[in-house]
């Protein structure tokens, strides 16, 4: 009896996410640009932004629709503090996630080639951070969420009924035939896995 009851409980949760996924699809104002296929609620962006191997300058090859100072105070601190390594800066987005006044960030690495010139189900998502801009001073919120045994392909934000603050959730796949996904929560300092 109880496995049949979390069977349903599991049920439920599922489509209550795909409903919310597919409302946060029809409501979404955002234009992703072309050729990416990523799909992200509100001001995410794809960028094929790359940083030498010598840590370089970024070269940004895509506009934000936020404050431009706002983004580069967060893209400075990735530079500054080696986040990403090699890698290339291939989705960013901001605005205030947990509703507590302050904007946090997303930011994910990977391949830029590959984001570039494959579908949506082949981009990797090698390092994914979350900072936080607390009056211009920006920090760390956890480590990377790319640290579970499957690989990420997807990354947005998603609106849950019983929350007013959004989550984020994480597209996961093992690269065969198994896709799942994770979602995770900012609470005060700390990122928390909800699923």
């Amino acid at each position: 009896m109880k496995k049949l009851r979390l069977i349903v409980y599991a049920l439920a949760l599922v489509m209550l996410l795909a409903g919310c996924s597919k409302a946060a699809e029809r409501n979404s104002s955002a234009v992703t640009p072309a050729g990416n296929g990523i799909n992200a609620e509100g001001d995410g962006e794809m960028a094929a932004e790359t940083a030498s191997a010598g840590g370089g300058e970024l070269a940004e090859k895509a506009e934000s629709s936020e404050p431009q100072d706002t983004a580069m105070l967060f893209k400075n601190y990735l530079k500054e503090k080696g986040l990403g390594g090699d890698l290339s800066l291939i989705y960013f987005q901001q605005e205030d996630i947990d509703l507590d006044g302050n904007e946090e960030a997303i930011a994910a690495f990977g391949d830029a080639e590959i984001a570039e010139n494959e579908s949506e189900e082949d981009i990797e998502f090698n390092e994914i951070y979350v900072l936080r801009n607390q009056g211009g001073k920006i920090h760390q919120i956890g480590d990377s969420l790319n640290s579970g045994g499957y690989g990420i392909n997807e990354i947005r934000l998603v609106q849950l009924e019983d929350r007013e603050e959004k989550v984020i959730y994480l597209g996961l796949t093992n690269w065969v035939s198994m896709t799942g996904f994770g979602l995770v929560g900012i609470s005060g300092d700390t990122l928390e896995n909800l699923a």
